[in-house]
C-alpha cells in the first residue's frame, strides 16, 4: 500500500499512476477533476513546467504522462525527447491549443500515444485514457513502427485529426 501525491492511500493493483504536467492551474484542475471520476486512474503528481515535468517522471514512476505541448522552460516536444532517451517506455498523452502537422508527425513519431486538443478535454479525455490503457493492456501501439521509424498514412492523420476537432 504506497499513497499519492496528496497522502492518500493508493492500492497499487488497483491504479494507474498519472502525472499531470501543465503550465495553467485550471488545466490541472480540470484534468484532476475528470480523473477523479475514473476510478482507476490515480494522481501520482503534478508540475507546471518541462523541467519539472521529467524530474516528477524520474522520481514517481508514472504509468502516463499527461503532457502539456507549451510549457516553461522546457516544451512538450523537448520533455518527449529527453523521455525518449531514459524512459522509453513511458506512455504519454499531449494536450495540445493548437497543433499543426509537423507537430503532429514529430510528437507520435517521439513516442506519444495520442494527442488530445484542449477544447475537447472535458468530453474526451476520459475515453482518451481508457483507449490508451487497452492499447497499453493488449501491447499495441496507436502507429505502424518499421524498424526505427514511425509510418502514418495521410488518410490516418486526417480520420484522427479530424476525430479530436469534431467530436
Amino acid at each position: 500500500l504506497g499513497a499519492d501525491w496528496r497522502g492518500t492511500p493508493v492500492t497499487p493493483a488497483s491504479s494507474y499512476k498519472v502525472v499531470v504536467a501543465d503550465d495553467h492551474p485550471v488545466v490541472r484542475i480540470g484534468v484532476r477533476n475528470i480523473l477523479a471520476a475514473v476510478p482507476e486512474f490515480q494522481i501520482a503528481g503534478e508540475c507546471s513546467d518541462g523541467e519539472a515535468a521529467l524530474h516528477m517522471v524520474r522520481s514517481v514512476q508514472p504509468d502516463l504522462l499527461i503532457l502539456d505541448l507549451a510549457m516553461p522552460k522546457m516544451s512538450g516536444i523537448e520533455v518527449l525527447r529527453a523521455l525518449r532517451a531514459t524512459n522509453p517506455t513511458l506512455k504519454t498523452l499531449v494536450l495540445a491549443a493548437t497543433v499543426d502537422r509537423r507537430q503532429t508527425l514529430e510528437i507520435l513519431q517521439l513516442g506519444a500515444r495520442g494527442i488530445l486538443l484542449k477544447d475537447v478535454v472535458a468530453e474526451r479525455l476520459g475515453l482518451s485514457l481508457r483507449s490508451v490503457r487497452r492499447l497499453i493492456a493488449r501491447g499495441e501501439l496507436p502507429v505502424h513502427r518499421l524498424g526505427r521509424a514511425v509510418r502514418i498514412s495521410e488518410d490516418d492523420l486526417v480520420r484522427f485529426l479530424a476525430a479530436h476537432r469534431h467530436a
